[in-house]
């Protein structure tokens, strides 16, 4: 790999994560002068992560269990280790904090303080943000606490769905990381930012779902809209799929459509579809009914 610094305070790069943003980042880190090794935690469909370090010459391991990963990255060290947690849901905890010689930094596709935890881009479209974004951060003890050091805007657009969010905030990513990365390597570290203003202050869980995963027929056509596109991340199963009743009966939602077009309050349904009108629009819902067993 041919250096484009002289000297690097890192010997050793370790990318855990998976997806885009993984491999963008161990892509830009080729050009570098480091010992470069993927860890791969979560197999997506179309991953590509295992091909480009074959391709590259890097070293590669997937692990998913607590234990299997930790002891992955203990082993991995050498020298002054820089660890860069890219779409990564293992928490690091105990001796990988406490080492002198490893450093530790985390994307978060957030603006910190703010939506800390997971599935950030479908929170900020359940609380209707207008802007979210990313950040890199050192990590802490704690979950997405750590000082920040690169923040980039995302805008979120009134009809942007989750995955749509995530893929910008996957390029808004790469962008702030290439800001720092040079310094980084060079000097050990970066100077610290001052993080955004304190509005969601609330560390969000797996378990924890948009809506809590259920439409009601009540509720104005946009809030429901609000909470699919929340829920919603194309090929990926983050979520389970949204529910919804209508006259006694229990449906989950296949697909939906909105229009922005006022409509005069009705609902009206078949046996596959639920569409919904109101002033705010037309929501369309294509269902299959779920049989409720009788104890």
């Amino acid at each position: 790999m041919g250096g484009a610094v002289s000297k690097l305070t890192f010997e050793t790069v370790i990318v855990i994560g998976f997806g885009k943003i993984a491999q963008d980042v161990a892509s830009t880190l080729l050009q570098y002068d480091v010992t470069l090794k993927l860890l791969q935690t979560e197999m997506q469909p179309f991953s590509t992560l295992e091909s480009f370090a074959q391709k590259h010459g890097v070293a590669y391991q997937f692990k998913h269990t607590k234990e299997e990963i930790e002891s992955s990255l203990l082993k991995w060290l050498s020298g002054n280790t820089l660890i860069i947690s890219a779409n990564n849901n293992y928490l690091f905890k105990g001796k990988l904090l406490t080492l002198k010689n490893v450093t530790i930094i985390n994307f978060h596709n957030a603006l910190l303080p703010n939506l800390r935890g997971r599935n950030a881009p479908s929170w900020a479209i359940f609380h209707q943000l207008e802007k979210t974004g990313v950040t890199w951060h050192y990590v802490d003890e704690g979950v997405d606490t750590g000082e920040a050091i690169a923040f980039s805007d995302v805008l979120v657009d009134k009809h942007d769905k989750a995955y749509q969010v995530a893929h910008k905030c996957m390029h808004a990513g790469l962008e702030a990381f290439s800001s720092v990365i040079v310094e980084l390597l060079q000097t050990g570290s970066t100077p610290r930012l001052t993080k955004q203003p304190l509005r969601y202050d609330y560390l969000y869980l797996s378990k924890d779902i948009p809506g809590n995963g259920w439409l009601d027929i009540q509720r104005p056509t946009i809030e429901n809209y609000r909470i699919l596109r929340a829920l919603d991340y194309g090929p990926f199963k983050v979520f389970p799929k949204a529910q919804i009743d209508n006259d006694g009966d229990r449906y989950s939602i296949r697909t939906y459509q909105f229009a922005d077009e006022p409509n005069d309050k009705s609902v009206n349904s078949s046996e596959n579809s639920i569409v919904i009108s109101d002033e705010f629009g037309l929501l369309k819902i294509h269902v299959d009914k779920i049989e409720i067993e009788q104890g």
